[in-house]
C-alpha cells in the first residue's frame, strides 16, 4: 500500500520543472572541518531541475541516504548552468543528472521523505566555501494535500490553542474570584483547578504532536504542482566514505524551492 502511494505521488511530478536555490555554508550541525566556511562566507547556486517519470540509470544499492532500494529511483534533469560571483568574477557550476525518490514517511499523516541528488564533477569554490567535486545530496519533506491536510492541522491546532487560553482564563478568575470564602469553597477551587490543569495538559501535549508531525509555522510551505505541498527549506549533504562500507554524510547547507511550472 505505501509502495503504490510513494509511485501515485511520484508520479505527480512528472515532466515538472522546478527552480532551487541552493545556500551552501557551514551550518552549527555540520561535520565539516573546522576551517571549511569558518569565515561565514557563502555560496549562493541558483539551479533549475526538471524530474522526469524515467527509472534512473544509477546504481542505487550505494546511495544508503535515499532510502531504500526496493522503491523506484526516477531520473532528474539539470536544465541550466548555473553562475556565481566570486573574487575571480562570474563563475560556471557544472552539474550533471542525477535521481529523486519518493518514499512514505508517515501514511496516516501523508507525509513523505523527498530525497534527490546530482553530480557536481567539479565542484565549486567561493572564498574559504568549497563545495567537493562528487554528488550532492538534497534532502527535504513533501506532503499530499489532496485533502488539505495542513489547512485542516493548522485549523486543529489554533481550536486547541484556543481552548488553552480559555483554560488560562478560567484559571485566573478561580484564584482572583473573592466573592465567597470558606472551607467549601476552597474544596470546589481546588477540584476545579485541578480539573482544568489536567485539560490544560491534555491540550498541550496536542499541539506539541501536531508540531512535530507538521510544519505549522508560517513560511515553511511551499504548494507544488497537482496538490503536492513541500516544505520550503531542505538540507544539502556530501558523502564521506567510512569504514566496513558504512557512509556518513555531512551537512553542507541549505536549498529552497522557488518556483514550479508544468510542461505537460
Amino acid at each position: 500500500m505505501a509502495g503504490n502511494s510513494n509511485e501515485a505521488i511520484a508520479s505527480r511530478l512528472k515532466n515538472v520543472e522546478c527552480d532551487l536555490f541552493l545556500t551552501v555554508g557551514r551550518l552549527p550541525s555540520t561535520t565539516m572541518p573546522q576551517e571549511w566556511a569558518k569565515s561565514g562566507a557563502k555560496l549562493g547556486i541558483p539551479l533549475k531541475v526538471k524530474f522526469t517519470n524515467k527509472l534512473c540509470a544509477f546504481e542505487m544499492n550505494k546511495e544508503s541516504l535515499l532510502g531504500s532500494e526496493l522503491h523506484p529511483f526516477l531520473s532528474l534533469e539539470p536544465l541550466n548552468e548555473p553562475r556565481f560571483v566570486s573574487a575571480n568574477g562570474i563563475e560556471k557550476v557544472k552539474v550533471t543528472s542525477g535521481a529523486y525518490s519518493i518514499q512514505t514517511h508517515d501514511l496516516d499523516t501523508q507525509h513523505y521523505s523527498f530525497r534527490f541528488f546530482l553530480d557536481f564533477p567539479e565542484g565549486a569554490t567561493r572564498n574559504d566555501v568549497t563545495l567537493p567535486a562528487q554528488r550532492i545530496y538534497f534532502m527535504t519533506s513533501c506532503w499530499n494535500h489532496d485533502d488539505r491536510i495542513l489547512e485542516r492541522a493548522t485549523k486543529w491546532r489554533q481550536d486547541i490553542v484556543s481552548s488553552i487560553h480559555q483554560i488560562d482564563d478560567q484559571i485566573e478568575n478561580i484564584k482572583t474570584d473573592e466573592s465567597r470564602k470558606g472551607l467549601i469553597k476552597m474544596t470546589n477551587d481546588i477540584r476545579r483547578l485541578t480539573e482544568l490543569r489536567r485539560r490544560r495538559e491534555k491540550y498541550v501535549t496536542q499541539v506539541v504532536m501536531l508540531e512535530e508531525k507538521f510544519p505549522l509555522e508560517q513560511g515553511r510551505i511551499c504548494i507544488g504542482p497537482n496538490n503536492i505541498a513541500f516544505l520550503k527549506q531542505g538540507v544539502i549533504a556530501i558523502k564521506r566514505e567510512g569504514k566496513m562500507m558504512n557512509d556518513n554524510y555531512d551537512w553542507v547547507g541549505t536549498f529552497e524551492f522557488k518556483r514550479f511550472s508544468s510542461i505537460g
